[in-house]
């Protein structure tokens, strides 16, 4: 039995993820935050179906004085529900906790996922996951503090692919079972403030279109036979969902509109990223149906550039993150 496409890049990330966050900058206390690690979010018991809390820690209570103290309620903060890369196949919440950590420094509740792997589960597992773990946060966030008014969903490559669905799944009433209780109506339904698309892998029905000349860097080869690994087997679901672009698309084809409209975006992605064209025909989509979009695209910069957090560039596709999250946070609060 051989290995598993990318098994040596998911042991190696998972490694020098674990490494690195012995240091004392990965030390939640250190940035006066707290973490609520590998909560369930299904009966399942399986690990996939787990997830991470990162929030800054409550307010410290006053010393007692004569006069008894209220509880202090916790302030509900705008939550960030993160979905890891990983080409649907490997990596995991644990490999992605410095962008965990990263939103919420700057005063985020963030929801950090696990979800099945591909090639044992294939499509629509991966998808399946993160709508029971969105629903899961829809019923469970208030109590840990999050304003679900301020909600932005936020993944990068295959994550990105997966929360750009997430996001037409809030928009539009969806016949897929897995889906469908993410409309909902009255005090059940969610209204994303924004959607953080990051370098993403949106259409996985032709990956092929990354090997123009049929040849390519050994990861992209890679890459693909990961990505057949999560395509149903004989193409038996058939939901537009797996390829969120080519559904936006549509949409922009026919002048279609979601009953409720599209959350803004913004896309990033470095021009020597072999995926860069799906994040380029996803920022030209949104323009066609009139949804706001912000696109960040930097020079020479590899796929997922924005996970290395040392770099020049990567450091101003945050700032820009950061910035555009406040625009779209001050038009709610007005």
């Amino acid at each position: 039995m051989g290995i598993r496409p990318g098994a040596l890049f998911d042991h190696l990330l998972h490694g020098a993820a674990a490494l690195v966050r012995l240091g004392p900058w990965a030390w939640p206390s250190v940035h006066d935050l707290e973490v609520l690690r590998d909560i369930p979010y299904t009966g399942s018991g399986l690990g996939e179906h787990r997830l991470d809390i990162y929030r800054p820690r409550r307010p410290r209570r006053p010393r007692r004085t004569q006069r008894p103290q209220r509880p202090q309620r916790r302030e509900a903060l705008p939550v960030v529900f993160y979905i890891h890369g990983g080409a649907f196949a490997s990596l995991s919440k644990d490999t992605h906790w410095p962008i965990a950590l990263l939103f919420a420094r700057k005063g985020y509740l963030v929801c950090s996922i696990n979800y099945r792997l591909a090639p044992r589960h294939r499509f629509p597992a991966a998808l399946e996951d993160c709508c029971q773990a969105l629903d899961w946060l829809r019923r469970e966030g208030p109590g840990l503090g999050a304003d679900l008014d301020q909600l932005i969903l936020a993944g990068e490559s295959a994550g990105a692919n997966l929360a750009t669905a997430l996001a037409l799944a809030t928009s539009s009433p969806r016949p897929e079972p897995y889906a469908a209780a993410l409309y909902g109506e009255g005090e059940a339904q969610l209204r994303p403030l924004a959607v953080l698309a990051s370098c993403g892998l949106l259409q996985v029905t032709d990956c092929q279109r990354l090997l123009p000349n049929g040849q390519g860097p050994a990861w992209i080869t890679e890459l693909i036979e990961m990505v057949d690994g999560y395509l149903p087997a004989g193409r038996a679901d058939q939901s537009e969902l797996m390829d969120p672009l080519l559904c936006l698309e549509r949409f922009a084809a026919h002048g279609e509109l979601p009953p409720r409209p599209l959350p803004p975006f913004f896309v990033c992605a470095g021009t020597a990223d072999p995926l860069l064209q799906d994040s380029r025909r996803l920022v030209q989509a949104l323009a066609q149906l009139e949804v706001p979009c912000e696109a960040q695209f930097s020079d020479g910069e590899p796929h997922a550039y924005h996970a290395l957090l040392w770099r020049r560039q990567a450091q101003q596709c945050w700032q820009a993150t950061f910035d555009f999250l406040e625009r779209a946070r001050a038009q709610v609060q007005r």
